[in-house]
């Protein structure tokens, strides 16, 4: 099986990339890409991927946002989010509004499709998902 991902990036040298290296793996294929978050918001109400995966801080509408709009719209996907910064507000917003993972874009390849595919087999722990998040610091809050 091999399931879809909208992925929203505002750099274009890292989308490709990343559109790239999770079309490489079998399993994941990237159905949509997006420059910002409202371009995200609607490939995910057009597409219904099984995974949303936003950059946090984008033009016109951040990761963050296009989350609760997600969930606020009951849209069933799973949601990740991509940042390059360690921000704890991030983490806790992320874990508030119920998304499945956060991960810095500094997250190795083969660990990075092996997070997306846990994911999007429906991984209920969610402090493993935070570990791949935050560099094997565990987050004591996740609820």
């Amino acid at each position: 099986m091999s399931y879809s991902i909208v992925l929203a990036e505002d750099q274009s040298l890292i989308r490709d990339s990343l559109k790239t290296l999770i079309s490489s793996h079998d399993d994941l294929d990237v159905c949509g890409t997006a420059c910002n978050g409202h371009e995200a918001l609607d490939l995910c109400r057009t597409l219904h991927p099984d995974i949303a995966l936003p950059d946090v801080r984008m033009p016109n509408m951040s990761g963050l946002e296009v989350a609760a709009a997600l969930r606020q719209e009951e849209l069933e996907c799973r949601i990740v989010l991509l940042t390059t910064f360690e921000e704890e507000q991030v983490f806790t917003e992320a874990l508030s509004l119920g998304v499945e993972g956060v991960f810095l874009k500094d997250i190795q390849p083969d660990v990075f499709a092996s997070a997306l595919l846990c994911i999007a087999r429906g991984l209920q722990d969610r402090t493993q998902i935070a570990v791949y998040a935050i560099r094997n610091r565990l987050i004591e809050d996740l609820d």
